[in-house]
């Protein structure tokens, strides 16, 4: 909770946090960090575990707009219209089988020993309400520029009983978005200030100058493709160099059987991709590459970012470098990639050409109604091979 906006709406607002954390009915994590982290709060278990219910508030010192949430709200409205029209009433989540769903999910929280299990599950079934009762709360976040939802901040198992106007909707999703978003950063295009297509500068000027000093050393490691079209090969057998062969993996869909394939001649292990669980487990891999800070290498747990290393040492290297001096800014490059394709791309060129097609989002995924999925499909394939200069995998899903 932020002190300032605290301020704003409660004048004696630190007497009501000391008097709930001297009762125990909430808990803090005490740190705050200026400029970069507000203190955080919770509910107590003995209250977490308790049932929620959504409901308005209707206190007029805590819902009156300050001129920032007037400003901000405008600018959502302008910039995202084409997605907030849409949560409205037609919006409907069944409820009586989103609570069974959640049932059997806190029943398997509780088999494997989750602590908090049924704190999760009174959380979830908040969210469930909240939809149920059209409290909907949108917002887009300053940094990457993600717009977040009731959608996006619903368990994905309760998807299933989302409808609008009683008709059934679909995701379509890019597949493995993260490693062939990184693509990008093998075209020295990338690092140009200026021109009209997608480059750093034109996402984040801020980000540009911060990472500036960076430049040099990547571009000579890319130096010899001037695009990203020459680092893409027939087949891996043509690749000369680890950025070749990563790329070529990538846009053929076959990384993670690469990986697969390298980390059972390593270690006489193989994961079966076709079980969620074992799949997750490999796609650590490249999860802690991108995400981990610089110095995370000789841990145990750092086992897997060296195996990635040693098959792609240049393409190791430059995420290396992006992450130089601020650990987040490759994940932040990637998530504002994603914005762009989705958000400011696909989204509103659908909005365009269908502009009573519902749509909504989850971050690297479009959802809409099922019989419009193979419109959506070829907007977004259309606006990622645009961006990026491949083809992506796109997956479907059908919710039902």
């Amino acid at each position: 909770m932020n002190a300032q906006i605290l301020q704003g709406k409660i004048r004696r607002y630190n007497n009501c946090l000391s008097y709930l954390i001297e009762n125990a009915i909430i808990e803090t994590d005490n740190q705050y960090i200026a400029g970069s982290k507000s203190k955080g709060y919770r509910l107590a278990r003995e209250y977490a575990e308790q049932e929620y219910q959504a409901d308005n508030i209707t206190k007029f010192s805590l819902i009156k707009k300050s001129r920032e949430d007037r400003e901000r709200e405008i600018a959502l409205k302008r910039n995202y219209g084409h997605l907030t029209k849409w949560f409205d009433n037609g919006l409907q989540i069944d409820y009586d089988g989103a609570v069974s769903t959640l049932k059997v999910l806190l029943e398997k929280d509780q088999e494997e020993g989750i602590s908090n299990a049924l704190e999760r599950y009174q959380l979830r079934l908040l969210s469930v309400e909240k939809l149920q009762k059209g409290i909907f709360s949108l917002n887009v976040d300053d940094t990457d520029r993600r717009f977040h939802s009731n959608i996006t901040n619903l368990k994905s198992e309760l998807r299933n009983h989302l409808t609008y106007n009683g008709q059934q909707l679909c995701s379509i999703d890019i597949k493995n978005s993260q490693p062939f978003l990184s693509t990008i950063l093998f075209n020295p295009y990338f690092y140009n200030k200026g021109g009209n297509g997608v480059c750093l500068y034109n996402l984040s000027p801020k980000i540009f100058q911060t990472a500036k000093p960076v430049f040099s050393s990547i571009l000579s490691t890319i130096s010899p493709f001037n695009s990203i079209i020459m680092l893409v090969k027939s087949d891996v057998t043509q690749c000369s160099s680890d950025i070749e062969l990563y790329c070529t993996l990538v846009d053929k869909g076959g990384l993670y059987d690469y990986l697969n394939e390298q980390y059972y001649l390593k270690t006489g292990i193989k994961f079966d991709l076709s079980i969620p669980v074992q799949k997750r487990q490999l796609k650590q891999t490249v999860f802690v590459t991108f995400f981990s800070d610089n110095r995370f290498l000789y841990q145990d747990e750092a086992e897997n970012k060296l195996f990635f290393a040693e098959l792609f040492p240049s393409v190791y290297q430059i995420f290396k470098l992006v992450k130089r001096g601020d650990n987040s800014r490759l994940a932040v490059i990637l998530q504002l990639m994603e914005s762009e394709i989705v958000l400011q791309r696909a989204t509103k060129a659908i909005s365009r050409s269908y502009p009573e097609l519902p749509i909504f989002t989850i971050h690297d995924s479009i959802v809409t109604l099922s019989e419009y999925r193979e419109v959506v499909r070829q907007e977004l394939k259309a606006q990622c091979e645009g961006v990026i200069g491949l083809q992506p995998s796109l997956s479907y899903d059908q919710w039902q």
